[in-house]
């Protein structure tokens, strides 16, 4: 069969076409016509119908009616019909069978969530049933769906749909993980490293790890100290500096000595942030640190605060 079908056009020629170039063009259209035709037999019955041994795909046989929606897409949108607005009931007509894994649904919600949300996705005569769960891992709390709020979730198996969209309004997709309260000690190793606070991370499937502390830190007079997050033993953020006593030498704390034992309430409370990758898959402990080695400095923290961005 041609690749293309070559035609003789009068007005390209310019001039009458004759008896041959007549007969060559219906030659040429009638041999690519009955290529396709021929072409289309192959896997096709003369009315049309998908035949049950000779059509094949990728050497598999097709059978006619095999191919419908549900082989072909795995997204679909329905609203929800519960009453009970902790269940999200939908009925989606494209699927005859139970939804794959990975099938994703974007559901307009019928009501303000007060707990953990189930769902039920009709299928035909089949119903699948299952939690749904944020970072694949935790349960829905009061408002993370909001009435009328379209969301998208995905079928994930055994009974569980992980939420894909951002929760309510109110809320963009930062969860707390934790809070390591205050700690009273106060901090003057020499170290290169010494720890003022740290959080053991689990692992897990957030796409970003955002961890604020909230602490007083202040080094002696002429000391040059940072502090920084690391995890395990890589820095994940930019260095903060640490404020140093300003004294003039001529007063108490001359010559540059040992000026940081001067009671730490004198030092103001400060807020350090950093940001990085999460979808850690095993623990990792993350630190907050001084960074440098002198112990002419104090530190005290009131809390860790660590945040998951889905």
């Amino acid at each position: 069969m041609p690749s293309s079908i070559t035609l003789v056009k009068r007005l390209v020629k310019g001039s009458a076409l004759t008896a041959t170039e007549m007969d060559a063009n219906l030659t040429n259209l009638a041999t690519g016509i009955t290529g396709d035709y021929t072409k289309f037999l192959v896997a096709h019955d003369a009315d049309g119908d998908i035949k049950t041994a000779e059509g094949t795909v990728n050497g598999s046989a097709l059978t006619a009616g095999t191919v419908g929606f549900d082989k072909l897409s795995a997204l679909f949108y329905a609203v929800d019909s519960a009453t009970d607005v902790n269940t999200l009931a939908v009925s989606v007509s494209e699927l005859s069978t139970a939804p794959a894994v990975g099938s994703v649904f974007y559901v307009k919600a019928n009501g303000t969530n007060t707990g953990s949300v189930t769902m039920d996705v009709t299928t035909g005569s089949v119903t699948t049933s299952g939690t749904i769960k944020k970072n694949s891992t935790s349960n829905l709390v009061t408002g993370d769906i909001q009435n009328n709020q379209i969301i998208s979730v995905v079928y994930a198996g055994s009974g569980v749909f992980h939420l894909l969209s951002n929760i309510s309004t109110a809320d963009p997709g930062i969860f707390k993980i934790a809070t390591v309260e205050s700690d009273s000690s106060t901090h003057t190793s020499n170290t290169d490293t010494a720890q003022i606070g740290s959080y053991s991370l689990a692992s897990n499937s957030y796409s970003k790890i955002i961890i604020k502390a909230t602490a007083r830190i202040i080094a002696g007079y002429g000391v040059d100290l940072k502090a920084q997050f690391f995890k395990g033993t890589v820095s994940v953020a930019p260095s903060y500096d640490i404020m140093q006593m300003q004294v003039p030498p001529s007063n108490t704390y001359g010559g540059g000595a040992a000026t940081a034992t001067t009671d730490i309430k004198y030092a103001p409370w400060q807020t350090f942030v950093a940001e990085f990758g999460g979808k850690n898959p095993e623990t990792e402990t993350i630190y907050f640190y001084k960074t440098g080695a002198s112990a002419d400095y104090k530190a005290e923290l009131d809390y860790l605060e660590v945040y998951g961005v889905i």
